[in-house]
């Protein structure tokens, strides 16, 4: 999986992207929209999981579906530079960890 995070133009939080391929045609990302309260990133209900099939060809997305909305999560930074996600909708996250590897 994977972290993006984006500050969006004119809005006040941070787009955080999950990206975790299930197969080589498949995969699921989790889109959340977070503010920052000095120790995590919380989205308090705007997340969104979708399910996205990959076409042979160039691998483009063929289709992209909503799995769920209204997702509530949050992103704690730990003391060292790991970023954990805690998902309060479905537990897929289950204490994951994540650790930046570029800029």
């Amino acid at each position: 999986g994977s972290v993006d995070e984006d500050t969006e133009d004119g809005n006040d939080f941070l787009l955080v992207k999950i990206h975790w391929g299930n197969t080589y045609a498949d995969a699921e990302q989790w889109v959340y929209e977070c503010t920052f309260d000095q120790v995590s990133l919380v989205d308090d209900g705007r997340g969104t999981e979708y399910n996205i099939v990959f076409s042979d060809v160039e691998g483009k997305p063929e289709t992209v579906t909503v799995v769920a909305e209204d997702l509530a999560a949050s992103f704690t930074i730990n003391d060292d530079g790991t970023l954990t996600w805690k998902d309060f909708r479905n537990d897929v996250a289950d204490g994951m960890r994540f650790v930046k590897v570029s800029e």
